[in-house]
């Protein structure tokens, strides 16, 4: 307070005030983005290897992972709507109880089903927590910074890339130790995350006192009624929608065997996943930044998403076929770059053709596209994997990202007649 005042001597109290309102926001802002992810990262280098280790096979590991795509198809309307008509803090309190309990689960667990159990629960965490945090932030950041959000979310992606960074490496050092000690860790972080939440979150005016089980139908039903009657009747939308689809149903193998595959060619060892872990989050950075500078160049959108696949498949395609540790690794790494710039690519292309008051919704309903493409891939990459090797089933996903190129000149057909 008093470093503001030096700052700004000539400004009135009421000025100075919606500064520390806006820079407490931030801060705590900023710490749950970090911790959250944090949490991500204890796992991320070491949950394929977890599951393996437990005995299961590639498939059940698979399975496993589909509940979870699963609960957040379930789920996602549900804890929306209740974060708009109870409030986001409440959201953001529930979704660290949540994935404190699943990480708990996860570390005392043996078996299949504990395991799924485990999973709905980090499934009904991440769908409470989505949207809830940004939204909480828009509405209490302060006058001063109403339409500069964009910045503050920004900010907030540096503080989540350099947490899953750090909990990546973190997490495969201590499961180096026991592939069960980073799910500890992750109890640990989401418990402090909730503290934080819980006391230095302001609280937030629900907007309704109570949300009986009928409201909430209708709104399920409407959601549902205008997605598909805007999303399948216009002809650019449908596309992108289609790309989504193909595009998750071929990165269910490289999200899943990237650990087990480079573990298993590095001699077993688990230490080294965390390295991995840490150039492949730095090179989906450098594809996010390679983004803005696409942007700021106003270059053709199906262009650059076409350039995004060759720079996904064809290093995927190459790391399949490599024998060798670090050439594989390499290629793979290269694949980061692309997705990148995949996804916030396609959300500001499909964008440009969503109506302000269908937009949520329909980028609801093609999240919801991918979380079932996701499903069925862990189920057929899981089964093709299980009955090939890894490299087989990268083999199929790379090409199966090359359909990709035929699927976006047919947006650019679309977006010309659409014109």
């Amino acid at each position: 307070m008093i470093s503001d005042i030096l700052t700004f001597p000539l400004v009135r109290v009421r000025d100075i005030n919606r500064n520390i309102v806006g820079k407490d926001v931030r801060t705590v802002y900023y710490v749950v983005t970090a911790l959250r992810d944090l949490a991500v990262g204890f796992v991320s280098a070491t949950y394929a290897l977890f599951l393996l280790s437990k005995g299961l096979t590639i498939l059940e590991m698979n399975l496993v992972n589909v509940f979870f795509m699963v609960g957040n198809f379930v789920f996602e309307i549900p804890t929306g709507v209740y974060a708009d008509f109870f409030g986001r803090k409440k959201s953001v309190v529930i979704h660290g109880v949540l994935l404190g309990l699943s990480g708990l689960v996860y570390f005392f667990s043996n078996s299949f089903w504990y395991f799924v159990a485990a999973e709905l629960l980090a499934a009904l965490a991440y769908t409470f927590i989505s949207g809830a945090l940004d939204a909480w932030l828009a509405d209490n950041v302060g006058e001063n910074w109403v339409g500069r959000t964009d910045y503050i979310f920004s900010q907030g992606q540096v503080f989540s890339k350099v947490a899953l960074i750090v909990g990546g490496m973190t997490g495969a050092y201590f499961g180096s130790l026991n592939l069960a000690y980073p799910w500890f860790l992750v109890f640990m972080s989401t418990t402090f995350m909730t503290l934080i939440a819980a006391m230095y979150m302001k609280n937030d005016s629900p907007t309704r006192a109570h949300l009986g089980v009928r409201s909430g139908v209708k709104q399920m039903m409407k959601i549902a009624k205008d997605s598909f009657s805007y999303g399948l009747g216009h002809p650019v939308v449908l596309w992108l929608i289609i790309t989504t689809f193909v595009s998750f149903l071929a990165f269910q193998p490289l999200n899943m065997f990237w650990a087990p595959r480079f573990s298993a060619m590095a001699g077993g060892q688990v230490s080294v996943t965390g390295w991995v872990w840490a150039v492949m989050s730095a090179m989906m950075l450098a594809g996010s930044y390679l983004t803005r500078l696409y942007v700021k160049k106003r270059m053709v959108y199906w262009k650059i998403m076409i350039l995004s696949v060759l720079l996904m498949a064809v290093p995927v395609l190459l790391s399949s076929v490599s024998p060798m540790f670090l050439v594989a690794v390499g290629f793979f790494v290269v694949h980061e770059v692309g997705r990148g710039i995949d996804r916030p690519m396609k959300i500001s292309y499909i964008n440009q053709y969503l109506p302000a008051d269908k937009r949520a919704t329909l980028l609801s309903f093609d999240s919801m596209v991918g979380k079932i493409a996701a499903a069925l891939g862990l189920i057929g990459f899981g089964w093709l994997a299980q009955n090939s090797s890894f490299a087989v089933s990268w083999m199929v996903s790379g090409l199966m990202l090359l359909t990709l190129i035929p699927l976006y000149l047919q947006v650019k057909k679309k977006e010309e007649n659409f014109s």
